[in-house]
Formats: C-alpha cells, sequence, structure tokens
C-alpha cells in the first residue's frame, strides 16, 4: 500500500488497536481508530477508506453490521475482521458474511504484511 493510506481500525480493544496500529504506522500508513459501527460507517460515508480491520464485537453491533453497511459495499472497502477464534469455521464463516480476510489475535507484524500486500493488489 501506498505511503499515507488511510486505514480504519474499528476495535473495543485498546491492546489489539495499539499494536495493530503500530503495526500499520510502521508499514507507512495512517490508522484512524474508531469503536463502533456507527463511528465507522460515518467516516467511510464521508471518505474513502480502501481497508477496514475490523473486531468481531463492537460498542453498538459487530462486524457484520459493518460488512452489511451501505458505505462500504459501495465502496468496496476491504473489510479484515479481526478474531479470537483461531479455526477454519469462523474464517469461512466471515469469509461468507463478505470479510476480505481474518487476521487472529494476538496480530503478528507478518500476517498483517500479507493481508497488507494482498489488499494492495486488490484496491490498485
Amino acid at each position: 500500500m501506498a505511503a499515507g493510506f488511510e486505514v480504519l481500525i474499528a476495535s473495543t480493544d485498546v491492546e489489539s488497536r495499539r499494536a495493530l496500529r503500530e503495526i500499520l504506522v510502521r508499514e507507512g500508513l495512517d490508522p484512524i481508530c474508531l469503536s463502533s459501527v456507527a463511528e465507522s460507517r460515518k467516516l467511510l460515508a464521508e471518505r474513502a477508506i480502501p481497508l477496514v480491520f475490523c473486531e468481531g464485537g463492537l460498542t453498538d453491533g459487530s462486524f457484520r453490521d459493518l460488512l452489511s453497511a451501505e458505505e462500504v459495499s459501495k465502496s468496496h472497502t476491504k473489510v479484515v475482521v479481526a478474531s479470537q477464534a483461531d479455526t477454519w469455521d469462523e474464517y469461512l464463516k466471515s469469509l461468507r458474511f463478505g470479510a476480505f480476510d481474518i487476521l487472529h489475535k494476538p496480530f503478528h507484524t507478518s500476517d498483517v504484511e500479507w493481508i497488507l500486500f494482498k489488499a494492495m493488489h486488490q484496491i490498485a
């Protein structure tokens, strides 16, 4: 991804949000941290954000609510679901709901870099 790209982190987990933010900053990206579906939808309606990392559950809903939002489908925003669960069932369920990928917690830099690489090729 090109330097300066804005990336949304929708998460209520302060530690996970901090860890992911640090990785994204090191990659030259501009992370924006929010904690609710409503805040995320508002931001996505106002600005073209190509990539979102979304925790499974937010203060007012879940990743499914964000994936079904008109703002996401219109802009072709890629949504990566962050999850504690490390199962194929969880992965496939997320993909069926329209997620671009799933990222398991705790985050590993190489996993985030791989997702960024794949997203860059689809967004460009």
